[in-house]
């Protein structure tokens, strides 16, 4: 099942301008969890407010939501994740090492495999960072383990 952000997104393709009561009946969630959803979406600028609709009764009007522009242009993360696990599904461990490792190189260039793993972590973050990619090295005290977070725009 795809999660609630992506079916919103394919919702409001087909049937823009929204209410937050209307897509949550759509999607089958309450309209608390919806209104979670589209505030997180508005911060990240795949959907606006376009305006708002008077109710019969009392209280505040109903937001209504559409796909902001920059929603419309592509779906890479979506279509690189399903191309990613359909390939490692069918590898070995060892493979799929392998595989991960060639992808590595691809994009962010050969690393010395013997240097330290702080130094390899810090130019794969530059690398990414000069492909467009937000990253940073995150280290948890006392060392018990190093990541690296990623966010794709």
């Amino acid at each position: 099942m795809k999660p609630t952000r992506q079916r919103l997104l394919d919702l409001l393709k087909n049937r823009n301008n929204q209410t937050a009561a209307e897509l949550s009946r759509a999607l089958g969630v309450t309209q608390a969890d919806m209104r979670y959803h589209l505030s997180k979406m508005v911060d990240e600028g795949l959907i606006v407010q376009a305006g708002h609709q008077r109710v019969a009764r009392r209280g505040r009007p109903a937001r209504r939501y559409i796909l902001a522009a920059d929603a419309l242009k592509d779906n890479f993360d979506l279509l690189s994740s399903a191309l990613l696990t359909t390939t490692l599904a069918d590898l070995s461990p060892q493979d799929q090492n392998t595989f991960l490792c060639r992808v590595a190189e691809v994009l962010v260039g050969v690393i010395d495999p013997d240097g330290p793993l702080s130094q390899r972590l810090v130019h794969a973050v530059e690398k990414l960072n000069d492909l467009g990619y937000i990253c940073c090295i995150i280290t948890i005290e006392p060392p018990i383990m190093t990541m690296i977070w990623i966010v794709i725009r």
